[in-house]
């Protein structure tokens, strides 16, 4: 007997769905630098000698077919991208947990939540089971999406040490693109159906992915469905 509940989870997104993993290979380097640890960890191997390499690697997979634009020297740009496998674009299962906990703070106030701490708890309860390299398709008309249908261009200015510059930023997108997944919560009658259920209702209005502002990635929940425990 399982101690989970499993739900079957389908998300119809309304219009644009903004991309959010970066291309361009200096925030691919900058991420791997960030991510690394401080002080190296006894009896470990050390390969940050080599970041640069695993960075061009990673730039190379996630570019296969795109060249960067030239820079002037005031100016800097950004691109944010899909992950893709070799049969269309993919989207990670850890970001639809980072997104639920996103919602689950959004409406921990709320009077009907009945619960203290709701996104801790929630936070130590769900699971989203992946595809292998922890990928959920996007789908639409029943196919999946194999490439990005447009980019969005956008002029910033931001204040760098060096003084004011100015940034291009570049999004990719899908349109209405449909995504399944299946979540575990454990079942000791902390999380209710009732409370994934308002979960998904203000994550819906708050939107997943890139360009929130801009009102993208709002979505509607087309079911949410117990599946029967196999295990017994």
């Amino acid at each position: 007997m399982s101690i989970f509940k499993r739900y079957s989870c389908e998300l119809q997104v309304h219009e644009e769905f903004g991309a959010s993993i970066p291309k361009e290979l200096d925030s691919i380097t900058n991420g791997l630098i960030h991510s690394a640890p401080s002080k190296k960890p006894a009896d470990a191997a050390w390969d940050m000698e080599d970041v640069e390499q695993v960075a061009a690697a990673i730039h190379a997979r996630r570019n296969p077919d795109t060249g960067e634009e030239e820079e002037d020297e005031d100016t800097q740009f950004g691109w944010a991208g899909f992950l893709n496998d070799d049969e269309g674009i993919i989207y990670e299962g850890r970001c639809i947990r980072g997104h639920l906990k996103d919602a689950a703070r959004g409406i921990s106030t709320l009077p009907n939540i009945g619960l203290k701490q709701f996104r801790s708890k929630l936070v130590n309860r769900m699971y989203i089971h992946r595809n292998e390299g922890d990928a959920i398709y996007l789908m639409r008309d029943g196919k999946r999406i194999l490439k990005p249908d447009g980019t969005i261009k956008r002029f910033i200015q931001v204040m760098t040490r060096q003084g004011p510059r100015s940034t291009i930023k570049y999004v990719d997108y899908v349109l209405s693109p449909r995504m399944s997944f299946t979540m575990s919560i454990l079942d000791d009658g902390v999380i209710t159906r009732d409370h994934l259920e308002m979960l998904f209702e203000f994550g819906g209005m708050h939107g997943m992915g890139a360009e929130r502002s801009q009102s993208w990635g709002k979505y509607e929940l087309i079911h949410l469905m117990e599946l029967e425990d196999t295990n017994d």
